[in-house]
């Protein structure tokens, strides 16, 4: 069986602390809150307020501005989560100041 994997954003939510995401080829995935500071320091009504974009392949806040590409769903290694922030995830799932260790 051969399954065509699309990972356009068809459906988005966010409650009880994590942001849920459904994708065109059936998969739903979802990401901790507090991966993302912007959201995690947000009011519960300003991480609700949650876009796709018009390509589906990203989350948009636009009373936070932040965006969170599906990438940031579906890898299985550290991500950038903000480039303002410069923190990653670090395998343990916590957050990890990064800019003090020299990487990207």
């Amino acid at each position: 069986m051969i399954v065509d994997m699309d990972p356009t954003i068809v459906a988005a939510s966010v409650a009880d602390g994590s942001i849920q995401v459904s994708l065109r080829d059936g998969r739903q995935v979802s990401a901790p809150v507090r991966w993302f500071p912007r959201l995690q320091a947000a009011t519960p009504a300003q991480r609700e307020h949650v876009e796709i974009d018009p390509a589906g392949t990203a989350l948009h806040w636009p009373e936070l501005d932040e965006d969170i590409d599906v990438s940031a769903f579906l890898a299985k290694e550290r991500i950038a989560t903000s480039p303002i922030s410069a923190l990653l995830v670090s395998d343990d799932g916590s957050l990890a100041e990064t800019a003090r260790r020299g990487r990207p």
